[in-house]
Protein backbone atom coordinates (compact mmCIF):
# COMPACT_ATOMS: atom_id res chain seq x y z
CA UNK A 1 0.00 0.00 0.00
CA UNK A 2 3.15 2.23 0.72
CA UNK A 3 4.33 1.61 -2.62
CA UNK A 4 0.67 2.21 -5.16
CA UNK A 5 -0.58 4.96 -2.72
CA UNK A 6 1.99 6.85 -0.04
CA UNK A 7 -0.24 9.37 0.82
CA UNK A 8 -2.92 7.34 1.75
CA UNK A 9 -0.65 5.03 3.51
CA UNK A 10 1.29 7.70 5.64
CA UNK A 11 -2.35 9.15 6.93
CA UNK A 12 -3.08 5.46 7.95
CA UNK A 13 0.11 5.12 9.96
CA UNK A 14 -0.52 8.15 12.17
CA UNK A 15 -3.76 7.24 12.72
CA UNK A 16 -2.71 3.94 13.96
CA UNK A 17 0.54 4.30 15.26
CA UNK A 18 0.77 8.26 15.69
CA UNK A 19 4.52 8.24 17.62
CA UNK A 20 6.04 5.71 14.98
CA UNK A 21 4.58 7.35 12.16
CA UNK A 22 6.52 10.61 13.93
CA UNK A 23 10.08 9.01 14.64
CA UNK A 24 10.24 7.70 11.25
CA UNK A 25 8.57 10.86 9.72
CA UNK A 26 11.59 12.89 11.38
CA UNK A 27 14.16 10.13 10.51
CA UNK A 28 13.18 10.41 6.61
CA UNK A 29 12.75 14.39 6.82
CA UNK A 30 15.94 14.56 8.49
CA UNK A 31 17.58 12.68 5.38
CA UNK A 32 15.56 14.61 2.89
CA UNK A 33 15.46 18.21 4.59
CA UNK A 34 17.59 18.41 7.33
CA UNK A 35 16.82 22.37 7.96
CA UNK A 36 12.69 21.51 7.63
CA UNK A 37 13.41 18.45 10.17
CA UNK A 38 15.02 20.27 12.80
CA UNK A 39 12.62 23.13 12.46
CA UNK A 40 9.58 20.68 13.13
CA UNK A 41 11.03 19.19 15.94
CA UNK A 42 12.21 21.99 17.62
CA UNK A 43 7.98 23.06 17.19
CA UNK A 44 6.94 19.55 18.10
CA UNK A 45 9.33 18.96 20.84
CA UNK A 46 11.42 21.27 21.81
CA UNK A 47 12.92 20.13 25.11
CA UNK A 48 14.47 17.41 23.55
CA UNK A 49 15.00 19.70 20.39
CA UNK A 50 17.33 21.66 22.44
CA UNK A 51 19.01 19.02 24.18
CA UNK A 52 20.14 17.15 20.88
CA UNK A 53 21.09 20.76 19.67
CA UNK A 54 23.14 21.35 22.84
CA UNK A 55 25.28 17.98 22.03
CA UNK A 56 25.19 18.22 18.34
CA UNK A 57 26.35 21.64 18.27
CA UNK A 58 27.20 23.55 21.79
CA UNK A 59 28.26 26.66 20.03
CA UNK A 60 25.52 27.32 17.68
CA UNK A 61 23.55 26.12 20.81
CA UNK A 62 25.24 28.48 23.24
CA UNK A 63 24.65 31.24 20.44
CA UNK A 64 20.84 30.68 19.78
CA UNK A 65 20.34 30.04 23.71
CA UNK A 66 21.78 33.50 24.47
CA UNK A 67 19.65 35.72 21.48
CA UNK A 68 16.53 34.18 22.67
CA UNK A 69 17.11 34.68 26.31
CA UNK A 70 17.87 37.71 25.34
CA UNK A 71 15.01 38.51 23.42
CA UNK A 72 12.54 36.89 26.24
CA UNK A 73 14.05 39.12 29.04
CA UNK A 74 13.93 42.33 26.51
CA UNK A 75 9.96 41.53 26.48
CA UNK A 76 9.48 40.24 29.72
CA UNK A 77 12.16 42.65 31.93
CA UNK A 78 13.18 45.98 29.40
CA UNK A 79 14.50 47.70 32.28
CA UNK A 80 16.59 44.69 33.65
CA UNK A 81 17.64 43.85 29.94
CA UNK A 82 19.00 46.92 28.81
CA UNK A 83 21.15 47.34 31.58
CA UNK A 84 22.39 43.88 31.26
CA UNK A 85 22.94 45.02 27.57
CA UNK A 86 24.68 48.14 28.72
CA UNK A 87 26.78 46.26 30.94
CA UNK A 88 27.60 43.00 27.98
CA UNK A 89 28.10 45.32 25.03
CA UNK A 90 27.76 49.07 25.50
CA UNK A 91 28.61 49.81 21.81
CA UNK A 92 25.74 48.06 20.23
CA UNK A 93 23.19 49.08 23.93
CA UNK A 94 24.36 52.73 22.62
CA UNK A 95 23.63 52.07 19.06
CA UNK A 96 20.06 50.81 19.93
CA UNK A 97 18.97 52.77 22.31
CA UNK A 98 19.71 55.54 19.77
CA UNK A 99 17.86 53.30 17.03
CA UNK A 100 14.94 52.85 19.52
CA UNK A 101 14.45 56.35 21.57
CA UNK A 102 16.66 59.04 20.11
CA UNK A 103 15.35 61.48 22.63
CA UNK A 104 16.67 59.88 25.93
CA UNK A 105 19.53 58.40 23.69
CA UNK A 106 20.93 62.04 23.01
CA UNK A 107 20.34 63.20 26.63
CA UNK A 108 22.06 60.34 28.33
CA UNK A 109 25.04 60.57 26.02
CA UNK A 110 25.08 64.31 26.60
CA UNK A 111 25.01 63.60 30.64
CA UNK A 112 27.60 61.17 30.19
CA UNK A 113 29.64 63.19 28.19
CA UNK A 114 29.49 66.13 30.76
CA UNK A 115 30.67 63.63 33.75
CA UNK A 116 33.57 62.49 31.61
CA UNK A 117 34.37 65.66 30.68
CA UNK A 118 34.53 66.81 34.13
CA UNK A 119 36.23 64.10 35.78
CA UNK A 120 39.02 64.04 32.69
CA UNK A 121 39.19 67.89 31.95
CA UNK A 122 37.74 70.13 34.38
CA UNK A 123 38.65 73.64 33.07
CA UNK A 124 37.18 72.15 29.19
CA UNK A 125 34.02 71.63 31.04
CA UNK A 126 33.69 74.81 32.72
CA UNK A 127 34.45 76.21 29.54
CA UNK A 128 31.89 74.22 27.81
CA UNK A 129 29.19 74.51 30.51
CA UNK A 130 29.15 78.19 30.56
CA UNK A 131 28.44 78.11 26.45
CA UNK A 132 25.63 75.60 26.96
CA UNK A 133 24.38 77.09 30.34
CA UNK A 134 25.78 80.43 31.16
CA UNK A 135 23.02 80.85 34.20
CA UNK A 136 23.95 77.98 35.96
CA UNK A 137 27.87 78.37 35.24
CA UNK A 138 27.59 81.52 37.30
CA UNK A 139 25.52 79.92 39.76
CA UNK A 140 28.13 77.10 39.86
CA UNK A 141 30.96 79.23 40.09
CA UNK A 142 29.38 82.28 42.63
CA UNK A 143 29.22 78.97 44.83
CA UNK A 144 32.52 77.74 44.54
CA UNK A 145 33.83 81.33 45.36
CA UNK A 146 31.77 80.91 48.61
CA UNK A 147 33.14 78.04 49.69
CA UNK A 148 36.79 79.59 49.50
Amino acid sequence: MSVRCPILSSVLMSISFPILSSVLMSCHMSVRSPILSSVHMSVMCPILSSVLMSVMCPILSSVLMSVLSTVLMSVRCPILSSVLMSVKCPILSSVLMSVRCPILSSILMSVLSSVLISVTCPILSGVLMSVRSPILSSVICLWRKADL
